[in-house]
């Protein structure tokens, strides 16, 4: 699921230990999950990103 023009997406991946650098952006998420969540938003879904 892209987020950005640029290349930022939501997508299944290895989940990286707290602090450990394993990524240039994207937002990983357990394979089970994914499903979920594709059904539940529709194209257009706005998605805020906190700290």
């Amino acid at each position: 699921m892209r987020l950005t023009n640029y290349e930022i997406e939501m997508h299944v991946g290895y989940i990286p230990q707290r602090k450990e650098p394993a990524s240039h952006g994207c937002i990983r998420m357990p394979k089970e999950f994914v499903p979920t969540l594709f059904n539940m938003v529709d194209i257009g879904t706005r998605v805020k990103i906190k700290y």
